[in-house]
This record gives C-alpha cells, structure tokens and sequence, in this order.
C-alpha cells in the first residue's frame, strides 16, 4: 500500500505543514477512495432494488386481493374458481421469490472479502505508522 510506503520512507528536505499534510492526504485517500468505489455503484442500485420490490410487492397485493374478493363472491363455476386458485397460488409463489429477493446488490462474500482487505490494510498502516500491534504482542505473550 501506498501508505506504508509514505510512513516508511525516509524523506529529505523541509517538513513543513504542507509536506506533512500532503503525506497525511495519501495514506488517508486510498481508504477513502475504496469506499467510494464500493459504494459509488452500490446506492443507486440499491434504491433502484428498493423501488422494483415495493412496486412489484404493490402489484402483488393488488392482484391477490382482487382474486380473493372474487372467490369469496361466489359467483363461479367450478373450472373458473380453479383458474382463480391457480393463480392465487402462483401469485402466492411469486411474492415469496420477491421476498427473497436481496436489496442490496452484493452478496455476504464480497462484503466480508472487503471488510477483511480494509482491515487487514487498515492494521498494517496503524501498525507502521505506530507500532502499536507490536506492542500489543509484547503485552499479550507475558
């Protein structure tokens, strides 16, 4: 990572506000810029999800009633009531395969892939930058 090798390297010259400010902006953007790619794509497909769900869920409400209020009419034959059921059950499978249906577009596996590469990236610059998980390793091991 870029900011380990900031921390790490020795630099000549001047190290005034702006330098160590520059240096700072660099081991901080990589993290920022990670999260923006992962979340850049992932809003607007999520509201998007969220939107088609709550429509398709509305479709679904609105027909089941329909059809139910037309088999409680009892005003049918036999092969229209059964055409009746059919669909209600076909609606009833459909609305829980939409139940199912996930909002947001990544899955467990690439969200804990992710997670684990940010903190495992995120310890390894705390770690250069301070030292401090080697220090925790000396006071754990007594």
């Amino acid at each position: 990572m870029i900011s380990i090798y900031i921390i790490e390297t020795h630099w000549s010259g001047d190290d005034g506000q702006g330098i160590v400010a520059l240096r700072y902006f660099w081991i901080v953007y990589p993290y920022i810029m990670s999260l923006i790619v992962l979340l850049a794509p992932a809003i607007p497909l999520h509201l998007a999800l969220r939107r088609y769900k709550l429509e398709q869920e509305d479709a679904f409400r609105n027909r089941l009633a329909a059809i139910r209020l037309s088999l409680e009419g009892g005003q049918l034959d036999a092969t229209k009531r059964k055409d009746l059921r059919d669909d209600h059950e076909f609606g009833q499978n459909a609305r829980r395969e939409l139940h199912k249906m996930r909002l947001w577009p990544y899955g467990v596996s690439a969200n804990s892939k992710y997670i684990i590469i940010l903190i495992a990236n995120s310890i390894a610059t705390l770690n250069t930058f301070s030292g401090w998980v080697k220090y925790f390793m000396i006071l754990t091991s007594r």
